[in-house]
């Protein structure tokens, strides 16, 4: 599914970047499992930085592993309920919603749109 405001972001943050660094981004360096919103994830970090596609993926993974192992999964969550830590990237706060026949899988997910989000699918 193409999401066009996802794209739209992308192109500006291409552009910004060619216009800060002076050097093109060579998206073909972004896997294909890699969403658009997470693909503007790591556009908004090396447009700051000036790293690479590829160092930028590289931090994107660690940021959402460090955030992943944070969680206190001693507390009993609900669909909906708001997690004790915000977003890594925006600080927007991030909620988490549970699905499937048992309640086993889980999205976790920053309210802010093209943010960050973490799916856990059991079995």
């Amino acid at each position: 599914m193409v999401n066009l405001e996802a794209l739209a972001e992308m192109d500006k943050l291409m552009e910004e970047y060619r216009e800060k660094w002076n050097q093109p981004i060579d998206m073909d360096l972004i896997p294909p499992y890699v969403t658009q919103e997470k693909a503007c994830l790591i556009l908004r970090q090396i447009v700051e930085t000036g790293d690479s596609v590829l160092t930028g993926i590289e931090k994107i993974k660690k940021t959402f592993n460090q955030y992943y192992h944070g969680i206190d999964w001693t507390i009993q969550y609900k669909t909906d309920d708001i997690m004790k830590e915000p977003c890594p990237f925006c600080k927007e706060e991030v909620k988490i919603e549970f699905f499937g026949e048992y309640g086993q899988s889980y999205i976790i997910y920053c309210k802010k749109p093209r943010c960050m989000r973490l799916v856990s699918q059991g079995l």
